[in-house]
């Protein structure tokens, strides 16, 4: 079993962690003794006193959330306090000693809800029972321990709901088992056998059937108690072996998991009736944190373990890809980087490899060969009767598959520079082709064991070559550090080939090439997979797919058609229809550090310590549509606030000035494997969607006013999307846009013409004239304009012409007179300028007045006949 772990460091408020719930969305709460967090796969939103959130106390010992979706903290000394999800608010009950109504204390150790809708509450020290009902915010308290006569700490540590039984709680308590009665208001307390050594104190049930409680005592570990002849199984573990229980789950019907103080987490199991301890190590990451464990939570095929240390989770589907470890000898793990299996068995070697594996298809009986390897082997190639192979030395040996032996392989006329070998290949049924790093190719002949070279390289910048591909047309491609070389033996030429999807990339290794049944290229590069079709190339990288990275390695193709990548990331399944693409890395239990080859109709991806061999048609993830929740607004990075929880808002209206905002969002993702794709679109202003795929949150800037429909959707990796998750947006417009603020101005303006008439009618009959002028100018320009006449070429500079003024000009003025003098009106100018009209007529008759002219002709005058 792989856990994983969640600790202060990924962001919980404490490693000390009391409880985990799972609510209706989705979402891992945690409560711990700094506070309250929501889990969502990638991130912790933390609900404490430090964050601003009216907890009365940030020591938790339980969370509960009811069928009507509010979340229930049960807190160490201030009683119990409610989380309405709407509203993001916290409401409190504690206990007044001069209220019969309030609940009875202030320690909550338990919160349920019975098949009635009724919230119980369970308290520590003796303090009992409590029913508290939200609509008169009365509690109703009982004492189950009114007719325990022993002394000691009497405390109510958990609540089972009978789901058989409407009206029967059972109660966990230090007191043992009691059986509560809500209807007749009876308690019965159930006597144990330990009772007698007062060892009798439970801090955990479970009712897995109608007829069974499983009890978690404090010193002997789990017993079952027969509900329909009342009697205990006696399972219980011997209390000197101290195996103290505090949660129980589900696991299956005969297995289930143990949260067990001091000594971590265990399965018991009820046909067997033992406890089993699962392995951990502080150091071992994989492993559950051990020590002390206080709660234990099965989520569908998910477990989540919290305790002293930290969560520790499970996830039971992660292991889709069956791991084959390989029984290494004398090192601790080797790496598989090289397999081949043409006949019944399959053959493995590699780095620290050991020698050479032989695993036999049927029985999955596997041995190394020692004698004669070495622990390093680049390439082999299987025959009928023998396996060649490259080691270390770059030397030929060979298995001879009827002695089991290792031999050297006498090779006649090897050239007498040292090549390099990379690979060996089939080419014909009487040659192989042996692929050196820096010298060529050469032909090895499989009968006679004579080698020449099919072509040699010369030159002192040889890039290294990597992998070869023999086409469906014979030719022979081959990938190297720097581009494509194809050799055709049908008239011993070699062509070049660089991608120019990639000749502008500052790395252009080109790693393997392969064809499809449609006769397409496919090529595996540093910067992305590149389709070669027609001579056209279309490059697939991180940037405009769901490829998890840019080093494509190796490429197979399976019976489907499908085709597979190596990469660095692990391996990519490419649908050939619709072009999605899956990744499988280390979080589905797939380590790829190897080799990535097809044997037969299954493949094999090499790993450190083994292997992973899976049919393609067996990988078949199965994930619920995902939904998306928002997890913030901000506006000019600030939070925003809302009178309700962000998933509760349809609208939100924003002032001119709020125009910089920006939305977060996320999807429950809770294990590793369950990351998803999220898209997201703005309408009004993205014409499309825009994914993100690594990114949660969407920002946008300087947005006009007016009104927005903000949209987010996520896309699980069997490749179904969500629902979108929409917010209307209303950004205001200035005041000075609106028609209020027009007719404002348009009335002070037209009082102001009536006040002053009589004293500016000259003035204003003057401005007319001239305004009459300048719209017979324009009017005539636009005439010119039309019958292809423009104004004569003038070429403005603002220093020449201010040298000639006595009052030179501003830029502003210049700017609006040289567009004046354009053709441009004055409208247009006010435009193109951003300023209204009336300070284009004010820039020209000041600009008139520097310049000694009275119109827009003038002016057009002066400036061409200007010295």
């Amino acid at each position: 079993m792989e856990f994983h772990r969640l600790t202060k460091e990924d962001g919980l408020p404490s490693n000390s962690v009391h409880c985990i719930f799972k609510d209706q969305q989705g979402f891992m709460w945690m409560g711990t003794v700094n506070g309250l967090c929501r889990y969502d796969g990638y991130e912790f939103k933390l609900y404490n006193q430090q964050n601003g959130y009216a907890l009365p106390d940030d020591h938790i010992n339980d969370i509960f959330q009811d069928s009507n979706g509010l979340i229930w903290i049960g807190t160490n000394s201030h009683g119990v306090s409610i989380l309405n999800p709407k509203t993001d608010s916290i409401t409190t009950f504690k206990h007044d000693p001069n209220n019969p109504y309030s609940i009875p204390g202030d320690r909550v150790r338990k919160i349920v809800e019975d098949v009635n809708g009724k919230i119980w509450i369970g308290f520590d020290n003796g303090i009992g029972l409590s029913n508290l009902d939200l609509k008169t915010g009365k509690a109703k308290n009982y004492d189950p321990f009114a007719s325990v006569e022993k002394k000691g700490v009497k405390a109510i540590r958990a609540i089972v709901p009978d789901q058989w039984r409407p009206d029967t709680l059972w109660l966990a308590t230090t007191s043992g088992l009691i059986a509560f009665d809500s209807k007749k208001e009876r308690f019965h307390v159930i006597d144990h056998p330990l009772e007698k050594i007062n060892r009798h104190g439970l801090f955990a049930a479970y009712q897995p059937d109608k007829n069974t409680i499983l009890g978690g005592f404090y010193y002997a570990g789990i017993d079952e108690y027969q509900i329909n002849n009342g009697t205990w199984n006696e399972s219980y573990s011997d209390v000197d072996e101290n195996i103290r229980t505090f949660d129980i789950a589900k696991k299956s019907n005969t297995e289930y998991w143990l949260a067990a103080r001091k000594k971590g987490l265990a399965i018991y199991e009820t046909q067997e009736k033992e406890i089993r301890f699962i392995p951990s190590d502080m150091d071992n990451h994989k492993s559950p944190f051990p020590g002390f464990t206080y709660t234990v939570v099965t989520d569908e095929e998910k477990l989540w373990v919290g305790g002293v240390n930290g969560v520790s989770f499970y996830d039971g589907d992660a292991h889709k890809f069956p791991f084959v470890p390989l029984n290494f000898a004398q090192k601790e793990y080797g790496r598989i980087t090289v397999a081949t299996g043409e006949y019944d068995k399959i053959y493995l070697a590699g780095v620290s490899g050991e020698g050479l594996w032989e695993i036999d298809k049927k029985t999955k009986n596997q041995r190394v060969i020692v004698n004669g390897m070495s622990d390093m082997v680049y390439g082999m190639l299987e025959l009928e009767d023998k396996v060649i192979i490259i080691d270390v030395l770059r030397s030929l040996k060979y298995l001879d598959k009827a002695s089991g032996e290792i031999n050297p392989l006498q090779v006649k006329n090897m050239p007498e520079s040292e090549i390099v070998m990379q690979s060996i290949h089939e080419w014909t049924s009487e040659y192989a082709l042996i692929l050196t790093a820096y010298s060529g190719v050469y032909k090895l002949n499989l009968v006679t064991n004579e080698i020449s070279p099919l072509f040699k390289i010369n030159g002192q910048n040889t890039p290294r070559y990597h992998d070869m591909l023999i086409a469906s047309d014979r030719k022979i491609w081959f990938s190297t550090d720097q581009d494509i070389v194809i050799y055709d033996p049908r008239n011993n030429s070699t062509t070049h080939f660089q991608p120019e999807s990639i000749s502008s990339k500052k790395n252009q290794l080109i790693y393997v090439v392969r064809e499809d049944e449609n006769l397409v290229k496919w090529i595996g590069s540093s910067n992305g997979l590149i389709k070669l079709e027609n001579d056209e190339e279309e490059l697939i990288n991180i940037s405009n797919s769901n490829l998890p990275s840019n080093r494509v390695m190796e490429i197979l193709f399976d019976e489907n058609q499908s085709m597979w990548l190596g990469t660095n990331e692990g391996i990519s399944k490419v649908d050939p229809v619709n072009g999605e693409i899956i990744n499988y890395n280390k979080a589905d239990g797939l380590d790829h550090a190897g080799c990535f080859v097809k044997i037969d109709d299954y493949l094999l991806v090499g790993s450190y310590g083994g292997y992973s061999m899976f049919h393609p048609d067996s990988i078949q993830f199965s994930f619920d549509v995902p939904q998306v929740y928002f997890t913030d607004f901000k506006v000019r990075n600030q939070d925003y606030p809302l009178q309700q929880s962000l998933d509760y808002v349809e609208q939100i209206n924003l002032s001119y000035t709020e125009n910089f905002f920006s939305f977060g969002f996320t999807s429950p993702a809770l294990s590793p494997r369950q990351k998803v794709q999220f898209a997201y679109q703005l309408e009004g202003l993205d014409e499309d969607w825009i994914s993100s795929e690594r990114s949660r949150q969407a920002n946008y800037t300087n947005l006009d006013g007016g009104n927005y429909l903000f949209k987010v959707k996520a896309r699980n990796r069997d490749g179904a999307w969500s629902e979108p998750r929409t917010i209307s947006i209303f950004i205001g417009t200035p005041f000075w846009e609106t028609w209020w603020f027009y007719s404002i101005c348009g009335l002070l303006i037209v009082t102001s013409g009536f006040v002053f008439y009589k004293v500016r009618i000259r003035i204003l009959e003057h401005r007319a004239e001239l305004e009459a002028q300048e719209l017979r100018f324009e009017a005539l320009q636009k005439r010119l304009q039309e019958l292809n006449a423009t104004p004569p070429d003038i070429n403005l500079d603002i220093d020449d012409l201010n040298d000639k003024l006595n009052t030179p000009l501003s830029e502003r003025e210049f700017e609006v007179l040289k567009l004046s003098l354009d053709g441009k009106t004055n409208s247009e100018i006010g435009e193109e300028l951003f300023i209204s009209t009336s300070t284009v007529k004010f820039h020209l008759r000041n600009t008139y007045g520097k310049l000694g002219v009275n119109n827009r002709k003038e002016a057009l005058d002066y400036v061409v006949k200007a010295p």
